[in-house]
């Protein structure tokens, strides 16, 4: 019964591993994504007048 277990944790850190570099690369775009997108927003706002800087 523990066999089991520590071969599908063995094999879960495995998958783990494969994602890590994509979950980091997403995880350092995310902040930039937003703040441009935001900035995006802020300046339309701005250009059609319903907020002022």
């Amino acid at each position: 019964m523990n066999d089991q277990g520590g071969g599908s944790s063995a094999k879960c850190w495995v998958c783990r591993k494969e994602a890590r570099p994509q979950e980091l690369i997403t995880a350092a775009i995310n902040p930039f994504v937003a703040r441009v997108y935001m900035t995006i927003v802020i300046t339309i706002l701005i250009a059609i007048g319903v907020l002022k800087h």
